[in-house]
């Protein structure tokens, strides 16, 4: 009903966003737990971005963002279905933009933690 009374038709802005999951963020994942705090933390760099969020029951939601083209993942080979793909393949795209011990400290529990 929204789209029709907007008009529109859907358009890709140029940044994708990937979601993951940290369960047990205070145990399993301290780093990624203490960077984003009691609320939520972001980091933006290099058109990439970094954003987690502290959920109940200890979980933390990790937005991952980088612009970047609409079919990046079949230029790149990455079948999306396979997340230990994805995730070295985002692993190596922050590695280059983000110094050592800041917020991509959270890609790094992401790769450890399937």
């Amino acid at each position: 009903m929204a789209r029709a009374l907007l008009g529109g038709v859907p358009d890709y802005s140029g940044v994708t966003f990937v979601e993951a999951h940290l369960d047990d963020a205070d145990q399993r994942h301290p780093q990624a737990a203490a960077l984003t705090g009691q609320g939520m933390m972001t980091a933006l760099h290099d058109n990439r971005g970094l954003s987690a969020q502290r959920n109940g029951g200890g979980h933390l939601r990790v937005y991952i963002a980088l612009r970047t083209e609409l079919d990046w993942h079949e230029a790149a080979g990455v079948d999306l279905a396979d997340t230990g793909w994805v995730r070295e393949t985002l692993l190596a795209e922050f590695a280059s933009a983000i110094a050592p011990g800041a917020p991509a400290g959270i890609l790094a529990h992401l790769a450890a933690h399937h």
